[in-house]
């Protein structure tokens, strides 16, 4: 339009001489723009001379105001005719069948580009409607489709309209491995976060394609190949090709695997002669004739890192020198401890996010402005930052900053929704027919806060727990919480009675060392515990357990942890003691006392060795308050199986002291990983025993009971699920076995 207006108007000044000249301009066309606004940009202006290359200059500054469709000069006499059409101006902006992406989302993507009260750009508007389809293959919609639609308004306005056509997601049909030769495809598939489709995705979004999934994917199996000692692992490419209908995706991952290493050697020297390197060998966790695992490797120096610089050594740094003997398929490992160069941190920037405060990021790195830039602490950080499962991606850079010796870290995340809806339904062999409703949100209103709320119902139980915590109270790594319960459970089967709860629990927590927690809280409960059959003359035993009791008592839980993974742990061991006392206050008195500890070995190929053993006694205190076994807590025994029982009823009393071990085996199930489930063989062994009351009125021993079984465990969407099949091997007369059992596991 701009260069067919140019065009008529260089014909129509064609006839002009060098030098022409006008008496007045009169302007056609106007509604809005003032007649000033367009005298200001003609070069042209009465009783002066003007030329063909101010009738261009004049063209092209209108044009460029970009407030006219069209403007077209002409000369009649000694006047000047300008004609133009303007452009409308916008009304309002909408958004029209979008579901998926919410309108605030959508109106960040115009980014101040066009706004409501201002001209229509036609062509901004097309580039708009690309960037929110672009937004919706983002989300794994790739036959998404935006049309900008105008609507005509009076006086020269318009509606601006984004018709939005979402489409289906595009689902991974097929993921297919070429080149691993030593790890089937079905055990890489159990790797990578993207998925098949599968009917039984339907609550997660593992099966949607999008690019930074796949790119996390190809760092997922360079960890795991490298875990298990291929050093030389290389993934080619990572192809993902859509359907001609544009709903499926076909991904292909052509990998090169190498050979794998074990360890021939390895040892610490030190370029700083202050440093003993003798002192620092405890710290390696890699053993001769060990398969190379690159974990271990990044702990090792993690662990001297911090050895060394706890002893002043500020710019110290750890570089493993690897040696491969490619032939005979071995690596030589040097633990190097040298001067890293004394660099600082001059600034630390964070983008990517629009959710979370910058300050729930910056507490996670233990890095600050005009710090000394340490490797091994950015690395920890960015894991940290990782670990509050708030993002689906972390990128750091570093570079250089306005002088030599500072850097300017960047930290580039990517969030994702850490709100979710729970709904379940299943069975327990202790509580019947069951099902749960619950709601979790882990980094409320971008604060890091998390709260939770689970409604249960059963048919021998029902709750409400409500709790809220906040990590990061007053700026300081201080945990303070509060969670408020209501309860009732029916046990007339087990133990003769039934009863309600209601409990009120405030709490703090916070760190001792990297590896040292410690939780105190304070915890008053509303009890009351009926007998089911009230006409029923009471026996001396059960004359304790009933009516209304106020408990308010102080705790203390004290745990080291030295695991690989906070959420399902495959390395390391946890050791805990929690300490209860009652009586300050209400009409309970106890103090009691437990302790406990896990250790995990890796074995091969995922299969790993878990050992757990834990305890306690406890001083006065009710039936509620003592111990019980079985269920839940001891397979091959049914709940409150195991322990005092009374000799007239057969009823459970609890006990004042247990034990409980277990010896399990973890193994992965073929091709079933990727559905969260794994195999397990099992042993447990314990007791509960002592009572008050004399051995004519109950029985009570402390005599060893043992089970052994096997089962499956599923990291099912309403949480961690066990199925198992176990057999009591040595029991006492009085206890009460089951066979197949359904309960949550600790992972």
């Amino acid at each position: 339009m701009r260069r067919v207006a140019l065009l008529i108007t260089a014909l129509a000044f064609s006839c002009l001489a060098q030098a022409a000249c006008v008496g007045k301009i009169h302007i056609d066309g106007l509604q809005r723009v003032e007649r000033e606004t367009v005298l200001s940009y003609l070069t042209i202006s009465p009783q002066k001379e003007f030329s063909q290359e101010d009738v261009d200059a004049s063209l092209k500054a209108l044009f460029g105001t970009g407030l006219f469709w069209d403007v077209r000069l002409r000369v009649e006499g000694k006047t000047l005719y300008v004609k133009v059409v303007e452009r409308p101006i916008i009304s309002k902006i909408a958004f029209e069948g979008n579901d998926k992406i919410s309108d605030k989302s959508l109106k960040d993507v115009l980014r101040g580009r066009i706004a409501a009260r201002q001209v229509l750009n036609r062509a901004i508007a097309q580039e708009i409607a690309k960037d929110i389809q672009q937004a919706y293959q983002a989300r794994g919609r790739f036959s998404a489709s935006v049309v900008p639609q105008i609507i005509r308004r009076p006086e020269n306005r318009v509606d601006l309209i984004f018709a939005i056509t979402e489409g289906p997601p595009a689902t991974i049909k097929r993921i297919i491995f070429a080149g691993n030769k030593n790890f089937s495809s079905a055990a890489l598939l159990g790797e990578i976060t993207t998925k098949e489709e599968r009917w039984w995705r339907f609550w997660s979004y593992d099966d949607i394609y999008t690019p930074e999934r796949l790119e996390a994917d190809k760092r997922l199996l360079r960890k795991f190949y490298q875990k298990h000692g291929y050093a030389d692992f290389k993934v080619l490419s990572s192809v993902a090709e859509l359907s001609i209908d544009r709903k499926d995706f076909f991904v292909t991952f052509v990998v090169e695997e190498g050979a794998r290493y074990t360890v021939s050697s390895v040892s610490v020297q030190s370029e700083i002669r202050s440093v003993n390197a003798a002192s620092l060998v405890e710290s390696i966790l890699l053993k001769k004739g060990e398969v190379l695992d690159a974990s271990l490797v990044e702990k090792t120096v993690h662990d001297m890192e911090n050895q060394v610089g706890a002893q002043g050594y500020a710019f110290a740094e750890i570089e493993p020198k690897m040696v491969f003997h490619r032939p005979e398929k071995t690596v030589e490992i040097v633990f190097l401890v040298k001067r890293g160069p004394k660099n600082f941190v001059q600034r630390i920037e964070i983008e990517g996010n629009s959710r979370t405060l910058d300050s729930v990021i910056r507490r996670e790195i233990q890095l600050h402005e005009g710090d000394p830039l340490n490797a091994t602490k950015l690395r920890k950080s960015i894991q940290d930052i990782r670990d509050l499962d708030f993002f689906a991606d972390v990128r750091v850079q570093v570079d250089q900053g306005d002088y030599p010796n500072m850097q300017i870290i960047k930290i580039d995340v990517e969030e994702k929704s850490t709100g979710s809806f729970k709904l379940s339904a299943g069975v327990s062999t202790s509580d019947g027919v069951m099902g749960m409703v619950g709601y979790e949100e882990r980094n409320f209103l971008g604060h890091g806060q998390a709260i939770e709320l689970n409604c249960t119902l059963a048919r021998r139980y029902r709750s409400i727990d409500f709790d809220i915590c906040q990590p990061y109270f007053l700026d300081r790594p201080l945990l303070v919480g509060l969670a408020v319960s209501t309860m009732a459970r029916d046990r007339t089967r087990v133990s003769g009675f039934k009863g309600s709860s209601h409990s009120l629990d405030p709490y703090i927590g916070y760190s001792l060392s990297e590896k040292l927690r410690q939780r105190i809280g304070y915890k008053i409960s509303w009890d009351n515990i009926e007998e089911y059959q009230a006409e029923r003359k009471l026996s001396y035993a059960e004359k304790e357990r009933f009516g209304k009791s106020i408990c308010s008592q102080m705790y203390s839980l004290l745990t080291y942890s030295d695991l690989d993974s906070r959420h399902d742990p495959a390395r390391g061991y946890c050791l805990y003691t929690r300490e209860s006392v009652a009586g300050l206050g209400g009409n309970v008195q106890f103090f009691r006392v437990e302790v406990g500890g896990s250790y995990y070995v890796p074995l091969k190929d995922d299969w790993v060795f878990v050992s757990r053993l834990r305890g306690g006694t406890i001083w006065g205190g009710r039936l509620w308050d003592r111990f019980s076994l079985g269920g839940d807590d001891f397979r091959g025994f049914a709940a409150d199986g195991i322990g005092p029982r009374e000799r007239q009823t057969s009823r459970s009393v609890h006990g004042r002291h247990y034990y409980l071990g277990t010896f399990l085996l973890r193994v992965p199930i073929g091709a079933t990983k990727d559905l969260g489930l794994r195999g397990i063989v099992f042993s447990e062994y314990g007791s509960v025993w002592g009572t008050k009351f004399s051995q004519e009125e109950v029985y009570d021993d402390n005599s060893l009971r043992i089970s052994g079984g096997v089962g499956i465990e599923w990291f099912s969407p309403f949480g961690p699920i066990s199925i198992s099949i176990t057999r009591a091997f040595r029991k006492a007369s009085h206890d009460r076995t089951e066979v197949l059992q359904f309960t949550r596991f600790i992972p």
